[in-house]
């Protein structure tokens, strides 16, 4: 048999020279690894670049729903410097807002997910935030001292689900 017919010293070198073969083969993969993944390669920017794609979606700055809970408590403000610092609150959301649109369509891949981000969640919040500044914070600017506003004038209640009215 193959054990048989080597000697001790020979198969201890066969050993050592298959764990020194794998160590070697580790340690190759390991070290193309971590330059696989350095800061000036497209790998690594890809994985910030899909980091901060997710805190945006999941923070106010690509999503409208803090502006819309806004919108919700400035139907409800009855003092007007509560309610001025709310408007200046939401145009604080919408200019982060915009400002990230603006990266992502800089700086996405050509691809669904760009397309997601920047075309199909964008006209919706293009939307809302049109009637934000034509109906909603004008009706809010108009409205007396003390009074709450329960609804957007002009605005069908079905025509814009997500739109910062309400009846």
């Amino acid at each position: 048999m193959f054990s048989q017919r080597w000697s001790v010293k020979a198969r201890l070198y066969l050993l050592i020279g298959l764990f020194a073969g794998g160590l070697l083969t580790f340690a190759a993969f390991s070290y193309r690894a971590l330059h696989l993944l350095e800061f000036d390669d497209p790998y690594y920017q890809r994985v910030i670049q899909d980091k901060d794609l997710i805190t945006d979606v999941l923070l106010p700055r690509q999503y409208i729903v803090e502006a819309y809970l806004l919108a919700q408590q400035m139907t409800l403000e009855t003092e007007s410097a509560a309610l001025q610092r709310l408007v200046a609150q939401s145009k604080t959301l919408r200019a982060e807002y915009e400002t990230r649109h603006a990266f992502w369509v800089n700086h996405l891949s050509e691809g669904p997910l760009k397309e997601m981000v920047t075309v199909k969640a964008y006209q919706p919040a293009r939307e809302f935030f049109t009637v934000w500044d034509n109906e909603f914070l004008p009706h809010c600017a108009t409205r007396r001292a003390g009074e709450s506003s329960s609804s957007c004038p002009g605005r069908p209640a079905n025509s814009f689900p997500s739109a910062p009215c309400r009846h």
